[in-house]
């Protein structure tokens, strides 16, 4: 294979449209780097191949975050980020529960834990509320805006999660199918997070309703992926393995996934607010 053919198959790496507009000049310029080169061959490709690779990703990231690729980035980081906080501010605040409420026993002998048997809403309140100021702090300029935001998602996460794990209840577990329960309490917990968000920052309808929708399949996919990635440690973890895993590496997998689906329908959002 000349070194002609092999560049046109590297050059299927670009976007379709950016192809079209600039394959011409690619072509060119590689034709005269062929001629001028007199380098090893090793050399020449890993040159040809880095700035294909590094090019071509900046050109899909551009198109991916509706040309505000710096914003999709930060909001990447900030769901990630964010996530993995949530999961140390909630191991936090179970310690210091623990403390002011340490475990006791009754009479039977029946462990009574107080950071155990909060409702789920309180934690589904903290950890929306730690993610949604992660997001807004990259998202929103305004201050009163960034805290309806946050206030918007921990309302979400609070009132989502006992609904979520209602609805899962009331579906029950199919034959066949023991994680559709769970799973669609998890979707109708990220849409509703979602619709508040959307209520924040009133984009259009149809705008509204891609967020909500893709809010939801990222956070099903998230928690999807935290749980298998959390699924490699199971072989006799130590205490430190087990906190580090539960409280940071997963709540980071599902933050890097939410971050990760949402970036672009979140540059799309970010178009009708103040954005940094």
């Amino acid at each position: 294979m000349t070194r002609h053919r092999i560049y046109e198959v590297l050059l299927r790496l670009y976007p379709r449209d950016f192809r079209r507009e600039y394959e011409g000049e690619l072509r060119t310029t590689f034709s005269q780097l062929c001629e001028s080169y007199r380098g090893g061959s090793g050399r020449f490709w890993w040159r040809i191949l880095s700035d294909v690779v590094r090019s071509s990703s900046r050109e899909h990231l551009d198109r991916w975050t509706s040309g505000q690729p710096e914003l999709g980035i930060r909001w990447f980081i900030a769901c990630a980020g964010g996530t993995a906080a949530s999961g140390l501010v909630i191991w936090l605040f179970m310690l210091a529960v623990e403390f002011f409420f340490p475990t006791r026993f009754d009479a039977d002998h029946v462990a009574r834990n107080v950071s155990r048997n909060l409702p789920t809403g309180v934690y589904g309140t903290i950890i929306a509320a730690v993610i949604g100021a992660a997001q807004a702090s990259v998202f929103i300029r305004s201050i009163r805006r960034r805290v309806v935001w946050i206030a918007a998602t921990a309302a979400g996460g609070g009132a989502g999660m006992p609904i979520g794990f209602m609805f899962a209840n009331w579906i029950g577990r199919p034959p066949g199918f023991p994680y559709v329960a769970y799973f669609s309490g998890v979707a109708l917990l990220g849409a509703l997070v979602g619709l508040l968000q959307t209520l924040v920052v009133r984009p259009g309808v149809r705008q509204a309703l891609g967020w909500i929708a893709w809010s939801s399949v990222a956070v099903v996919l998230g928690i999807a992926t935290g749980i298998a990635v959390s699924s490699l440690f199971r072989h006799r973890p130590s205490l430190f393995v087990l906190v580090l895993v539960g409280f940071v590496v997963m709540p980071g997998v599902i933050g890097t996934v939410i971050g990760a689906l949402t970036m672009r329908p979140l540059t799309r959002l970010a178009r009708g607010i103040a954005v940094e």
